[in-house]
């Protein structure tokens, strides 16, 4: 014997009706919210900073003579703060809309942090081979430019570029 089933006026496959009120928030609300947004992209701008100084010091650093811990160093740092960075965005993004500066920015540090790494990981390849310093400055120089990357390693003229 099996249970009569109860018919509805909704069947499943018809959406429920939902509320057609947009959503809008009290100007204290709108207040603390806007606040939450600069806190957020603070935080943001706080990290990407301490990023961009360890992308130079690394790109520095690259183009010199570095030991295998040295090295293993630089990929830490640069991970490190990149994910920092992203963790950052992820927040602006879940919480809020974000600014086209921000994303600017965010895709960079991504690049960036890619190329870095790519470099390091071919210095860590031929960390046994003889160490050519004019070779090493001209390959940080092609990848990590200036020209390119300006916001990040700065557009000064400077004799080493």
């Amino acid at each position: 014997m099996s249970l009569p089933t109860e018919e509805t006026d909704n069947p499943t496959d018809t959406p429920l009706k939902s509320s057609s009120r947009e959503r809008k928030l009290t100007e204290k609300g709108q207040e603390m919210h806007d606040q939450d947004v600069k806190k957020r992209e603070k935080t943001f701008k706080k990290a990407y900073n301490a990023w961009k100084l360890v992308a130079r010091e690394t790109r520095t650093k690259l183009k010199t003579l570095c030991s295998l811990e040295d090295l293993n160093k630089l990929h830490e740092d640069i991970q490190a703060k990149y994910g920092a960075v992203k963790l950052q965005y992820e927040s602006i993004l879940r919480n809020s809309d974000t600014t086209p500066e921000i994303v600017k920015k965010m895709d960079a540090c991504g690049m960036l942090t890619k190329e870095i790494c790519d470099l390091i990981s071919n210095r860590l390849e031929t960390i046994d081979e003889d160490y050519n310093d004019q070779l090493e400055k001209e390959r940080v120089r092609e990848i990590l430019n200036k020209n390119e990357y300006g916001s990040v390693f700065g557009l000064t003229k400077t004799e080493t570029a």
